[in-house]
């Protein structure tokens, strides 16, 4: 699901953070899902620098 979010926000998500979302823990996916309302970039959604 947030996969999807992202991509409806920031376009196609590559193969090495789509990894990186699978191996999250289901409390880090919700900051993740609640970021995704006021992060500028992908990277700031997920929490990495250079993404996005």
């Amino acid at each position: 699901m947030l996969i999807r979010l992202l991509e409806e926000k920031f376009g196609l998500v590559d193969k090495d953070t789509q990894a990186t979302i699978y191996r999250m823990d289901e409390n880090r996916l919700l900051e993740c899902a609640k970021r995704i309302f006021t992060a500028p970039t992908l990277g700031e959604v997920i929490g990495q620098s250079g993404v996005g």
